[in-house]
């Protein structure tokens, strides 16, 4: 009888604590506005099958986003920002570490949501 007790109170915590997860992220997402739009490759297969998740394809380049800031592609656009994302390993003296670095344009300056996004992202 406990161990049922026990397994449901497990059930209920867990499911509350996803729905306030859930809550806590499409709130965050929402306050970064309706006119932010993020395009991001799909996923990439490698020659055995394995695939590589959302965002793993490298199929959008720098012309791409160039031709999204067009004034005749898009002319509604305020700013477009292309970013590069990559793991490195990094060295210093006796020490070494990999880690996530990301590169944008300069032109994310006239993106103001998207610096907003990138300010909430490094300083939580």
């Amino acid at each position: 009888m406990l161990g049922i007790v026990v397994g449901i109170a497990s059930v209920v915590l867990t499911v509350g604590l996803g729905l306030g997860t859930q809550k806590d992220v499409s709130e965050q997402i929402a306050s970064l506005g309706s006119d932010l739009l993020i395009v991001s490759p799909g996923s990439s297969t490698d020659d055995s099958g394995m695939r590589g998740g959302f965002g793993s394809a490298e199929t959008l380049t720098l012309s791409d986003a160039e031709a999204l800031a067009s004034d005749v592609a898009v002319p509604d656009a305020i700013g477009v920002a292309a970013e590069k994302t990559s793991e490195l390993s990094l060295e210093y003296g006796e020490s070494n570490w990999t880690t996530t670095v990301t590169g944008t344009t300069t032109s994310l300056d006239r993106c103001p949501l998207a610096r907003t996004a990138l300010r909430r992202l490094l300083h939580g």
